[in-house]
């Protein structure tokens, strides 16, 4: 299996949201809150109105690239300066995984059912700021992507077993 892989400042881009009794967590993978940083992907996360943790990643898009820059921006002190800015440069959270759902650790199952059920979850209702990172089973697709996404700032793919966890 194969997927994009967008990178950036690796303290701030990739984030765990926990949404529990209708509250939205967003996290690094430092652990740092990230929470009042993006209202905009809580409130996207919200709106899927169920007990989950997706893995992802937080990204600003600008015309048409990736933009490290103004995502580092968003990380500012004033929860007033991040609401401004979330309207401003309105940032992504583009998921790849789903590791809890509904008060179940779906860490131990493979990811292709992990796959499947975040498809479930996203695929039929996905709100405004969330996206479902792209992926496929054919090698010749992640060679394509290689190849035409480096302009966008995608600087490689992910490439695992689909029988892992």
């Amino acid at each position: 299996m194969v997927r994009d892989a967008r990178t950036g400042v690796q303290s701030t881009n990739r984030c765990l949201a926990h949404a529990v009794g209708g509250r939205v967590r967003l996290q690094s993978r430092q652990l740092r809150s990230l929470t009042r940083y993006f209202p905009e992907i809580v409130a996207a996360v919200a709106e899927l109105g169920q007990d989950v943790v997706l893995d992802g990643e937080l990204v600003v898009w600008q015309r048409g690239r990736l933009d490290f820059a103004a995502l580092q921006q968003r990380l500012q002190p004033s929860t007033a300066h991040a609401g401004r800015l979330a309207t401003a440069t309105p940032a992504v959270f583009v998921v790849f995984d789903v590791l809890a759902a509904k008060g179940k650790d779906l860490r131990p199952m493979s990811w292709t059912e992990r796959r499947r059920r975040m498809e479930t979850l996203l695929g039929t209702r996905l709100p405004h700021g969330l996206v479902l990172m792209p992926a496929s089973a054919d090698p010749s697709v992640g060679r394509l992507w290689m190849r035409q996404h480096t302009d966008a700032g995608i600087e490689g793919v992910v490439a695992k077993r689909v029988d892992q966890t």
